[in-house]
């Protein structure tokens, strides 16, 4: 489970009105990447940090998670 803060709910004229805080499930099977060598879906384990953000180039919060 990921927590996200301040995420900016926009009304249908793309106006700011609030902000909430939300939780996001991340399954294992989510972070899976095609291995070519493997020649078939690969998760590994270790520590990953999330990106998010309203675009590439504002990237506002970066929640770690680990799969083990």
């Amino acid at each position: 489970m990921v927590q996200l803060h301040r995420v900016m709910v926009k009304s249908d004229n793309g106006q700011a009105r609030e902000t909430k805080t939300v939780e996001m499930d991340v399954k294992v099977a989510d972070l899976a990447f095609h291995d070519e060598g493997k020649k078939g879906w690969n998760i590994e384990a270790g520590d990953f940090m999330l990106q998010l953000g309203n675009s590439p180039g504002h990237i506002s919060q970066k929640p770690k998670i680990a799969v083990k």
